[in-house]
């Protein structure tokens, strides 16, 4: 199953593999399971994200693969398991997309749960929901090398994509963190899901059918960075689209590595900043300097 550092490819995501008279077939926990061993036993140091990559699934589908063993799928709706997780204390939070890894110490305050959207307002963790993306959640204990448990609460979308999760910390109340686990609990544990594909990102509208100066004019009012969502939908312009339609007054191209390079220079100069990282179903916000600048 594995010569040097590759490993077979036994999921969905391949070309060739998981459809069936057009719907999607589940690979089952146990297989993935036997290929995730077999994978650690060469690369042991693998992310949870690169492992389902190489293997050819989802992260969800990962995931899923041991309910029953140290995971545990949570009853749905999640915005319940939110609106409690203020009651056990410090937490680490953590969200991602395909660019960049988000991490975040701090308390849950002020959640205000709605459908399909959500925040979170504290200093902190200050996140803003939308759960029409949190399909899938797991709570996860995972033992480790010194014998301590990792533990964590994991969301997914419809496709097996990491949403947002939640990291235990030595300063978390664990008998709350394991109180609202048994809580939240689904009576049907399950190691194989059928994931649907990853959606194709929404097309822009062609850039004649923008009014520019419109547009130009919106964003001269702006008034406060959250605003800036608001802009973009009541125009009808996409976010790249419009940094490139608005004009050198609001935006200039910048040099590929300029993120990295500002990043560590306001790192070094604890400058404070403010960063946005998201995907389609959470935004987290950082106010503050920046810590830690890594690499991936």
């Amino acid at each position: 199953m594995t010569t040097g550092n590759q490993a077979s490819s036994i999921g969905t995501n391949r070309p060739d593999a998981g459809k069936e008279g057009g719907a999607t077939v589940p690979v089952t926990g146990a297989a993935i399971r036997r290929a995730w061993d077999e994978l650690v036993q060469v690369e042991p140091k693998l992310r949870p994200i690169d492992i389902a990559q190489r293997l050819g699934v989802s992260e969800g589908a990962l995931v899923a693969s041991r309910c029953g063993i140290d995971t545990w799928r949570l009853e749905p709706p999640f915005g319940r398991l939110l609106e409690k997780l203020p009651e056990v204390g410090q937490v680490m939070v953590l969200t991602r997309n395909r660019s960049v890894v988000h991490e975040k110490v701090g308390r849950f305050d002020h959640v205000s749960i709605g459908n399909p959207h959500g925040i979170v307002l504290n200093h902190d963790i200050d996140l803003r929901l939308f759960m029409n993306h949190w399909k899938h959640g797991y709570a996860i204990e995972q033992p480790l090398e010194d014998g301590a448990v990792r533990r964590t609460f994991q969301f997914f979308d419809d496709a097996g994509s990491a949403v947002h999760k939640v990291f235990a910390r030595p300063e978390t109340d664990v008998a709350a963190w394991d109180a609202l686990r048994r809580e939240l609990t689904a009576a049907e544990q399950t190691d194989s899901v059928a994931f649907g594909p990853t959606a194709d990102p929404k097309a822009d509208r062609a850039d004649e059918e923008i009014d520019v100066a419109s547009l130009q004019a919106g964003w001269a009012a702006l008034q406060d960075t959250h605003e800036f969502f608001g802009l973009l939908r009541d125009h009808g312009v996409g976010r790249h689209q419009a940094l490139r339609l608005v004009g050198t007054r609001f935006a200039e191209p910048a040099r590929r590595d300029s993120a990295r390079a500002m990043l560590e220079r306001a790192s070094a100069d604890q400058l404070p900043i403010m960063c946005f990282v998201g995907n389609p179903g959470c935004i987290q916000i950082h106010t503050g300097p920046v810590q830690r600048i890594h690499v991936m």
